[in-house]
């Protein structure tokens, strides 16, 4: 695998620094031409009732292709009062010269550019996000769109909510979230979605909720996946017919509710095309196609199947700034009653894991754990890029990391798990010249690299006064470490590695072995609280396999509480969680 993969020697602490300055450098460049642009600042002007009325009319003049009862059937909305910050987005869409922030999360359903068989070469230019958006530039002609695609193949939420949430400009104005599918049926057929205490759930919760703390004026919007598989039954020896795969074999029925406790409507493909996969005579009248032409396997659409999906996308787009610009977008009314009354605005989490970790993450992955980590120990070590999903532009589609090979190369990481830089005490956070916080003061994306430069943004003071409270509430700590696995690092070749501290913090070294699901993976084990806190990962030859490679491609420090009130109902949902196993991504120890 590691031959494949284009690498570089790995950094001194000199280089990092310098490589930590060249980024800040980088970074005030692209945010002084966000500042000097009209369109990406703030404050925009208000619509005017007259503007408000002419875009409701242009959008609902823009037509569609795929019949209305199939969208209709996928659209799971809300009332205009219980939309969160729909209305906003709704005032700026209605404004001319407007610029709109889109943001994507998901899995290759919505990273796209799919190259495999011959069937997908016609889907090599995106996903169903750019035929979506697509619709929003025809619905709003004299507003301007930014997209932001932040989707991993192969990935899933825990991950995202742990990191890839910081990647959310604050001024973003519509976040979609595509996590239903990955990770929640695991290959033995043991759901991974069925209750609020599950990691997947509890961090599709916890997604939200620092989407919003990070960018409290964005609409979300949740785009429910599936897989149309169907499973062959046998009868006297021969198939006798296919049965389709479960309605409720993903996490849309508890994403769903989530999403709905946070004011975001959902877009579910199983409820559009569930019955249409599994008959294709309907599907030809209704579709003009089968499931062999809108599909090229159980999830990934061909071309015509990605602007069916991004049509299904684009039908709750509308359904819901109907539903806020019909009543002339005024602010919502029901949110205010579903709040809790910490000051964040958000309501009480319905997962006791989400409220047990209900706090702001410190993550470095991908480009920006390069220089909070060094290789040390015999063996090979280096920086370097997987080859994986290599066709994809977005940035977050390339798996970068520390690529060891031979038992006995180590990785030196270097981390404050105090997290006082992440409460917004700057002068911690510039003690160490080796450790740097990605946390909710600044981000900046640029084409080649994302990077995070502190000294350029703000944050209000009572947003910063919140993250001090919530950390002296939720005041251990989880020290995880993100690796690849999966198809991106097979079991034969994959090493064993330990994750141990080393100096300055102390924590139960904690083993990982390949593990059959998501391309990336996660180990956490808790950790003391410390400025300096010195982690190692190691590895050894698997002793079955004789696998002797490893790509670490990250690390967080996950605040926590085992303090919050827990009822009796989810004690139990919590337990049996917890037997699934204590490694990630089963289950936070």
């Amino acid at each position: 695998m590691f031959a494949a993969v284009a690498a570089t020697a790995a950094p001194a602490t000199a280089a990092n620094t310098a490589e930590v300055n060249h980024s800040q450098r980088s970074a005030r460049r692209v945010l002084d031409v966000q500042t000097k642009t009209p369109a990406r600042q703030l404050q925009q002007a208000e619509p005017s009732a007259e503007d408000m009325q002419q875009a409701l009319l242009r959008m609902r003049a823009v037509p569609f292709n795929t019949p209305r009862p199939v969208l209709a059937l996928g659209y799971k909305g809300l009332d205009a009062d219980a939309l969160r910050n729909w209305h906003v987005l709704a005032r700026k869409l209605a404004t001319p010269g407007a610029t709109v922030t889109v943001v994507a999360f998901g899995g290759s359903l919505t990273a796209g550019y799919i190259d495999k068989p011959e069937a997908w070469k016609r889907a090599m230019d995106g996903s169903w996000v750019e035929p979506m958006v697509a619709w929003m530039k025809a619905a709003f002609p004299s507003v301007n769109f930014v997209t932001i695609n932040a989707a991993r193949a192969a990935s899933e939420v825990t991950v995202a909510a742990t990191c890839w949430y910081q990647y959310v400009p604050q001024d973003a104005d519509l976040v979609l979230v595509e996590y239903s599918l990955n990770g929640c049926l695991e290959a033995t057929g043991q759901p991974m979605c069925s209750s609020t205490a599950m990691v997947r759930v509890a961090a599709y919760e916890s997604f939200y909720r620092r989407v919003l703390r990070r960018a409290p004026r964005t609409a979300l919007m949740s785009v429910a996946a599936f897989s149309f598989s169907a499973t062959p039954i046998t009868q006297q020896g021969r198939v006798a017919f296919e049965a389709p795969n479960a309605f409720a074999s993903t996490g849309e029925e508890l994403h769903t509710m989530i999403a709905r406790r946070y004011g975001a409507p959902t877009a579910s493909l199983r409820d559009s095309l569930y019955g249409l996969m599994y008959n294709d005579a309907v599907a030809k009248q209704l579709l003009g196609g089968t499931r062999a032409t809108i599909i090229a396997d159980t999830v990934h659409p061909t071309a015509d199947g990605f602007k069916m999906y991004g049509e299904i996308m684009a039908y709750t787009v509308r359904q819901s700034l109907v539903a806020v610009m019909a009543s002339g977008a005024d602010a919502p009314g029901a949110l205010g009653a579903a709040a809790a009354a910490d000051g964040s605005g958000l309501p009480l989490p319905v997962s006791p894991v989400a409220a047990q970790q209900d706090a702001d993450t410190w993550c470095r992955e991908s480009s920006s754990f390069k220089p909070v980590a060094s290789c040390t120990g015999r063996g090979s070590c280096r920086w370097g890029t997987s080859p994986f999903h290599q066709p994809c532009p977005h940035e977050n589609c390339h798996m970068r990391g520390y690529l060891m090979k031979g038992s006995g190369a180590a990785l030196s990481i270097s981390v404050d798990t105090s997290l006082a830089a992440a409460a917004g005490n700057a002068a911690a956070e510039g003690s160490d010249s080796t450790a740097g916080t990605m946390d909710s003061t600044a981000r900046t994306i640029d084409s080649t690299v994302w990077t995070i430069d502190s000294a350029e943004a703000t944050i209000d003071s009572s947003a910063r006064d919140r993250s001090r409270a919530a950390l002296q509430q939720f005041d251990r700590r989880y020290l995880a470490v993100t690796y690849f696995q999966g198809t991106t690092n097979p079991e034969e070749i994959m090493a064993v590695a330990t994750v141990a501290c080393v100096s300055g913090c102390r924590c139960k070294p904690v083993q990982i072995e390949w593990r059959k699901t998501t391309n990336t993976g996660m180990v956490a084990t808790e950790v003391s609280a410390h400025p300096r806190c010195v982690v190692s990962v190691t590895i050894q030859a698997n002793a079955t396999t004789g696998g002797d490679e490893f790509a670490v491609t990250g690390v967080a420090v996950v605040p926590f509480s085992k303090d919050v009130p827990i009822n009796r109902i989810d004690k139990n949902r919590m337990d049996d969680a917890r037997a699934e196993g204590d490694q990630l991504p089963f289950s936070w120890p």
